[in-house]
């Protein structure tokens, strides 16, 4: 997120709310959802698990399925994951076809 620009001025209200907002963006700049990547179209077969580049580079904090085309459960392998900061290995009840947002 871009640092806010604060206008010069000698008025105190404004100075004060200029200085409310910038923390408050401080603060939204904290979330991990606000730092996340929307993945369309990701093929998942079922029973077998299914890597996917998150292209996050660096750990996930979580997952949304957004969109899928079908009646499946996804959900996070066990399968240890060699290289965490790249991909996500997913599994699924059903073959389906889904969209995520990695954050």
């Amino acid at each position: 997120m871009k640092k806010l620009k604060k206008v010069f001025t000698r008025n105190e209200d404004v100075q004060a709310l200029q200085a409310n907002v910038a923390d408050y963006l401080v603060q939204l700049d904290s979330l991990p959802e606000l730092d996340s990547h929307f993945i369309q179209d990701i093929g998942l077969t079922s029973a077998v698990d299914n890597i996917v580049p998150h292209e996050l580079n660096r750990r996930i904090q979580g997952w949304y399925v957004v969109r899928q085309n079908a009646n499946a459960v996804v959900y996070e392998s066990s399968t240890v994951n060699d290289n965490p900061t790249a991909y996500v290995i997913l599994r699924a009840s059903a073959t389906c076809t889904v969209s995520i947002i990695f954050f």
